[in-house]
């Protein structure tokens, strides 16, 4: 793997899938998070292990009961930087996952996090999951940089241009769902324009935006979903 750290997350996600977890990419400056039930598990990848990677490890401790460092498979588990690596990973409770550069990216469970629920905060903890409630269209690829991510926010306001495609362009904010009514009234994209109390429009912004090609995948599933966001 000579790429990116984002070559590591697709083998990831099937791996935790297939042990039974929703896999999200891209939460919180988080690379991945993967949750079972009350379960939330964080992981960072990185293509070597270094101080950064340590540093947003305990970073992590703040919320996660478990934290993963996600590494290529090394050439050899014996040679002393690697049992180095594993050895701080222990001390400090963090789990190990790697991921080989063979056909089929064979990943496995090198050391496993201890569990740890104390000292957490819970102000973070209630706001990672309100985040990962609100996403249905998760497209992000974990460790990419410099590109535009789906966030709930992000969901949310696009659920709200479908709404208003269908309405011949206008939405009223009293028909919506407060969490929908409050991205209108921020406006953080430009794509509404108030047009009378309570009543906006569409901007020239919104419309490239429905006539694009980004987020296609999500523009798409609120075309069809778009009555979500009413009372």
């Amino acid at each position: 793997m000579k790429g990116y750290e984002s070559e590591l997350f697709e083998p990831v996600k099937l791996f935790l899938e297939g042990l039974g977890y929703k896999v999200y990419a891209e939460v919180k400056n988080c690379d991945v998070v993967a949750q079972k039930g009350e379960e939330l598990i964080a992981l960072e990848m990185k293509k070597s292990f270094n101080v950064k990677l340590l540093y947003q490890m305990c970073e992590r401790k703040q919320i996660f009961s478990k934290v993963y460092a996600v590494i290529p498979t090394p050439k050899s588990f014996r040679s002393k930087n690697v049992r180095y690596m594993t050895n701080i990973l222990k001390k400090l409770g963090f789990g190990l996952i790697t991921v080989s550069e063979s056909e089929g990216r064979f990943t496995q469970i090198v050391l496993f996090a201890e569990e740890e629920n104390k000292g957490k905060n819970n102000k973070k903890i209630a706001s990672l999951k309100k985040e990962l409630s609100g996403r249905n269209c998760d497209t992000n690829v974990g460790g990419t940089v410099g590109k535009k991510l789906i966030t709930a926010y992000r969901e949310r306001s696009v659920c709200v241009l479908c709404h208003a495609e269908n309405n011949e362009g206008r939405v009223k904010t009293r028909y919506l769902k407060k969490e929908y009514s409050a991205v209108v009234r921020s406006n953080y994209y430009n794509w509404f324009k108030k047009e009378d109390r309570g009543v906006y429009t569409l901007t020239e912004e919104a419309r490239a935006f429905l006539s694009g090609d980004e987020f296609e995948n999500v523009i798409q599933y609120y075309r069809k979903e778009a009555n979500v966001c009413l009372k």
